[in-house]
Parts: structure tokens; sequence; C-alpha cells
């Protein structure tokens, strides 16, 4: 627990009795503070920007945690813990040790602190960087409509998506397809709720059905033969 600084005289020992030594200040002020522990989770920062073409995957750090001993202004000041690697030494994948530093909450080093252990082991893999494409969506329309029925128009909404993966994937994918809409017998419209089939490697953001309107067109009406009534006969004039 800190208090008042208490003066305590200063003894000298192990010298000769042919030199005369005099201290200053005398006596001194000591002040006596009691130390705090805390353990905190380490964090991996500043490793660096990933080659073209690749990214960071989530990083693996061990310890996950290490505690750190000091005063307790020097403790509670303590934010977080980052095994800090050297940015411009990184230009690939990461596997090595990295000494923890102590942060405060805007990101200062807070050196009155000693952490233990006094540094971490990170892995950090590169992974090929995902690419991000439009994709237009096509209704899979199946079946067979009556007679002298017909399709008028085909609604897609969405009629594109956003899709995300591997450069590679994305450019042999231009278009999505939808689930099988069967039509067979309608003569109405119709309006279903179907999901794309999405090619493997590939994701959609964000992921939703697609709604699909199909307008359908009757056969025009057919008017009834009119109706056509017998001749009928003049009435006969009598002779004069």
């Amino acid at each position: 627990m800190r208090g008042p600084g208490r003066p305590l005289p200063v003894h000298l020992s192990g010298v000769p009795t042919t030199i005369t030594v005099d201290s200053d200040p005398q006596p001194v002020t000591l002040n006596v503070q009691q130390r705090r522990r805390r353990q905190i989770a380490v964090s991996a920062d500043d490793i660096g920007i990933a080659p073209a073409g690749y990214s960071f995957a989530p990083p693996s750090v061990a310890p996950r945690e290490a505690v750190i001993t000091g005063t307790r202004e020097a403790v509670s000041a303590v934010a977080r813990l980052v095994a800090q690697a050297d940015p411009d030494q990184q230009s690939g994948a990461v596997d090595e040790d990295f000494p923890i530093i102590a942060l405060d909450a805007t990101g200062i080093p807070v050196t009155n602190v000693t952490v233990s252990p006094p540094t971490a082991h990170v892995r950090l893999d590169l992974t090929r960087a995902l690419a991000r494409k439009t994709l237009l969506v096509s209704a899979n329309i199946i079946g067979t409509l009556p007679a002298s029925y017909r399709f008028g128009s085909i609604e897609v909404a969405p009629a594109a998506v956003e899709a995300e993966g591997k450069p590679e994937t994305l450019a042999a994918v231009n278009t999505l397809t939808t689930q099988p809409i069967d039509i067979s017998g309608a003569t109405a419209d119709l309006v279903r709720r179907v999901e794309p089939i999405i090619p493997p490697g590939i994701t959609l953001s964000p992921r939703s059905p697609i709604t699909v309107t199909i307008h359908i067109i009757a056969p025009p009406a057919v008017a009834p033969p009119a109706l056509v009534s017998p001749p009928v006969d003049a009435p006969e004039k009598a002779a004069p």
C-alpha cells in the first residue's frame, strides 16, 4: 500500500578505513508501494502487409495470456498485451516469437511493468485473397404449359447477386441458375421463391432466396357462333 515517504538513515559498508566517505542526502526518503499482478489476453499486432493476391489467416498466439506485475497504477494502466512484430521484416507467412508489449488504452507502451512470459509465439498463414464478382441470375423453368397458353415475361429478383471466391473460380462463372421451377399445367401467373444453385468455392453476400414471377398468357376467348334464324316466307297475296 502506498503511503507517505519515510526518511531512513544511510549506512555505508565495505569501504576501507583509509577512505573517508559521506552520503548526500542524509537521510534519504523511501516510498514503498505494493506490487500487483494481473492476467491479460495476448493478441498479435502489426504483423505487416500480405503479398499481392494473398491475405493473412487469423493469427494463432501462444500463450494466449500473460501476467503483468507492477505498481497498482501501472498495472491498472495496461489495456492490452500484444505480440508486436516489426512490419518491415514481414513479407510472408509468420511463424516465430515476438516480444509481448503492454499498451495503455491509447496504444502507448506501459514500460514500468514486467510481463511474464516476455515473448509469445505467433503463427500466421497466408491464404489466397478472395475476389468479388457480380453474377446474373437465370430462372430454371421446366415443364410444359397447356395447349394454347404461352409465356408472357419472366421477372427475377434480384436479377444479379454479389459473389465471392478465389479469382480462378469466379473467372469460370458468369451466371447462376435457380432450382427448377415446374410450370406444368399452369393457367395463371406464378410466383415462386427458390434457392440459387451455388457452385463449389463460391459464396453469396448476402445469400437469400430468389423470387421468380412468371407471367402466363391465356389463349384468346373464342366467340360462340352467331345464331341464324330460318327465313320467314312472305304471306301470299289473295287473287283479285
